[in-house]
């Protein structure tokens, strides 16, 4: 049964820096693009800019759906035709931080990390550690608080508190 669901979010200041860097990427990619043509640049620079271009469309394009049931996370991904989804048994959680502190996470022994969220969501980043196969993992997505009451609610006990805590 689905407890909760939520939608990424985009905010009105990463949408802005966004667009300015996407102005200039295309700026780039046509300059470099019209050199390449006159044959003044390489074929390794054009696909340069390409591979920064992909990267950009991959963390602005995408949306992200978190759905919580009373068994599992799930968070789905869609954007430029393309749908994923991850499904992680709140049965195989091991903990459940409100905030990603990349220092504390470092040393913790988690074999992979999932990101899933777009850079233009304005909410923070959360980690949700499990285990798969023996081997701890670990999913990175962006959520609202009433997300975090949720998860709190059904996982007693696993919850990282670092509200007002630096790391």
């Amino acid at each position: 049964m689905e407890v909760y669901r939520e939608t990424s979010a985009a905010g009105k200041e990463p949408l802005v820096i966004g667009g300015i860097v996407l102005v200039l990427l295309l700026a780039w990619l046509g300059w470099v693009g019209w050199n390449y043509a006159r044959g003044t640049e390489g074929l390794g620079s054009l696909i340069y800019v390409l591979c920064f271009f992909g990267l950009f469309l991959w963390r602005y394009a995408f949306r992200y759906t978190c759905i919580l049931t009373d068994r599992e996370f799930v968070v789905l991904s869609a954007g430029l035709g393309i749908r994923r989804e991850i499904r992680v048994g709140l049965d195989k959680v091991e903990s459940f931080a409100t905030r990603y502190r990349k220092k504390f996470f470092r040393r913790t022994g988690i074999k992979r990390y999932i990101f899933r969220y777009s850079a233009a969501d304005y909410r923070p980043t959360r980690i949700l550690v499990f285990t798969r196969d023996g081997k701890m993992e670990a999913l990175l997505f962006k959520a609202g608080d009433e997300m975090v009451d949720r998860l709190r609610t059904l996982l007693p006990g696993k919850i990282i508190d670092f509200e007002g805590r630096k790391d």
